[in-house]
């Protein structure tokens, strides 16, 4: 079995590349290798004709990680942006990946006037990704303006980081004759709703 052994410029030590004690019907397998390095990460492929090349993971789920779950009716009357406890953590292998939140759930906003409106925002940790502006309107001031809204928040973000990073969802009113709650407000067991639920994945970037 051939060795090519290259020693360590200093130290002593050495590193090989040995080739099988046979290939198939004992053919010559000359792999060519690329004329560049590569990036940070990336490892040779091959293209199946023996060409050799740089590549990476890029677009492949590396990690799935599913947050905290709201089971139960979370209500503020503030104008002030506040937890509702829908959280995930997730701590990204790379600092080149992307990370995907998505989060589910359900909200229910209601005002004493004819009209209203409430925001839903996604945070990594203290930085605001997006925010959702929720309004409506009655033709009645008598029942007031109230409205229940379903959502689906997706975001694809780039933190730059291999620590952890938390995602979550905040919510508030637009004014204090309000009230909202995140989760459908109901304490009926005996009816079925949907929890609010956040999920983030890291994608190889």
């Amino acid at each position: 079995m051939s060795e090519i052994k290259l020693t360590a410029d200093s130290g002593g030590g050495s590193v090989s590349f040995k080739g099988p004690a046979t290939t198939t019907g004992n053919a010559a397998v000359p792999f060519v290798l690329p004329v560049a390095d590569g990036s940070a990460g990336q490892y040779l492929k091959t293209d199946g004709s023996k060409n050799l090349g740089w590549s990476s993971d890029s677009g492949k789920i590396l990690q799935v990680v599913k947050g905290a779950e709201i089971t139960d009716q979370v209500s503020t009357t503030s104008t002030t942006f506040a937890d509702t406890g829908t959280t995930v953590t997730i701590t990204p292998s790379a600092t080149s990946s992307k990370i995907w939140v998505i989060a589910t759930g359900d909200s229910w906003i209601q005002s004493t006037g004819y009209n209203g409106y409430g925001e839903l925002k996604l945070v990594r940790d203290s930085t605001n990704l997006f925010t959702v502006y929720q309004g409506f309107d009655s033709s009645n001031s008598s029942f007031g303006a109230r409205i229940f809204n379903p959502h689906c928040l997706q975001v694809v973000d780039s933190p730059s980081t291999t620590s952890a990073t938390t995602y979550k969802i905040q919510f508030r009113l637009g004014t204090t004759n309000y009230s909202a709650t995140y989760y459908y407000p109901s304490n009926d067991t005996s009816t079925w709703y949907p929890n609010c639920q956040i999920t983030a994945m890291e994608v190889a970037g």
